[in-house]
């Protein structure tokens, strides 16, 4: 059985309108990470290019110490039932950049995760200060292979 579905986006990307969060909520779903999302989800603590899934309790932990540049504890997963899966682009030169998820497929024990980056393009006025976008998903347990499909877009902001 194939399906596509994103349980909660912890960190979103407002500037890309046409990725969405949550297809389906989950009330067991973690707290407490939302609010971090607005002081990580463009300045991240993640100076490298990363696509993690994550499947444990430890993981997390050393991941969210790489992802926090606050020191906060990470939120509370339940690994018996869900990832988490990061995506981070890694330092950029300025403002303007995005990363996020278009869709996770899960099929049986294996995972598609399509992944979209977005850049400004020449024509955008940006922030003359170094970035690390990332976004962090919850997702429906699954224990095979993730395969990771990569898709860029330049956002335009010429009228």
């Amino acid at each position: 059985m194939r399906s596509s579905l994103m349980l909660l986006c912890l960190f979103s990307l407002s500037a890309v309108g046409s990725m969405g969060c949550a297809e389906e909520e989950d009330s067991s779903a973690p707290e407490g990470l939302l609010t971090e999302a607005l002081r990580l989800r463009f300045n991240s603590g993640m100076d490298e290019r990363a696509r993690l899934v994550i499947r444990d309790e430890p993981a997390w932990k050393e991941a969210w110490a790489r992802i926090s540049n606050h020191g906060d504890r990470p939120a509370k997963i339940d690994f018996e039932r869900h990832v988490v899966i990061v995506v981070a682009m890694g330092t950029q030169p300025t403002s303007g950049y995005a990363i996020g998820l278009e869709s996770v497929e899960v099929s049986g024990a294996t995972a598609a995760i399509s992944v979209l980056e977005v850049s400004p393009d020449a024509g955008c006025g940006v922030l003359q200060e170094t970035t690390a976008p990332l976004s962090v998903f919850v997702a429906p347990r699954f224990d095979g292979e993730a395969t990771f499909v990569e898709r860029t877009k330049k956002l335009s902001c010429r009228p």
